[in-house]
């Protein structure tokens, strides 16, 4: 016999009960009653992180709140510079795949501009992620043509720095 149970208060709940193991054997279904989960289903390993930080009293400064937004905003800027968009309009026309598939040292530098520029709140969301984008596209446009593009000032040291 298999116990299949389903929580409570789900699509499936009360619909838990005794069944035979294979499909030939005929018995007696016996109902049980709704199953109480002491507590909350994880739909992650990183919800299990955040209980624990929260039940460690750390703050979200430091927090998993403040990872998980900076990790969100560096995850969107990957996926934009993989498709092609970062920075648009600014670096339409310019193809900067084929430049940094010579030198990927200048996309860990992209990528280095991206996070140095990013700035979070007190809360650990980003407050100028398009801005940051904007200065790693500035440092592709100005690797790709030799020029910074018109209106942008020049990128500076601390940008630009790899850690």
């Amino acid at each position: 016999m298999v116990v299949a149970a389903k929580p409570a208060g789900g699509p499936l709940a009360g619909r838990a009960r005794i069944r035979p193991l294979r499909a030939g054997l005929r018995g007696r279904r016996a109902e049980i009653p709704d199953v109480r989960l002491r507590r909350p289903l994880l739909r992650s390993p990183y919800d299990a992180r955040q209980q624990r930080l929260l039940a460690a009293g750390d703050g979200s400064r430091h927090g998993f709140t403040s990872r998980s937004w900076c990790l969100g905003a560096i995850r969107r800027f990957a996926g934009r510079l993989a498709r092609g968009s970062v920075g648009h309009p600014m670096l339409e026309g310019i193809d900067y795949w084929a430049e940094l598939r010579d030198s990927p040292s200048q996309a860990e530098t992209c990528f280095a501009v991206f996070v140095n520029v990013l700035e979070l709140d007190e809360n650990g969301e980003p407050v100028n992620e398009k801005y940051a984008e904007r200065r790693a596209a500035t440092f592709l446009y100005r690797y790709c043509t030799g020029e910074l593009p018109p209106g942008e000032p020049e990128l500076e040291g601390w940008e630009c720095e790899l850690y």
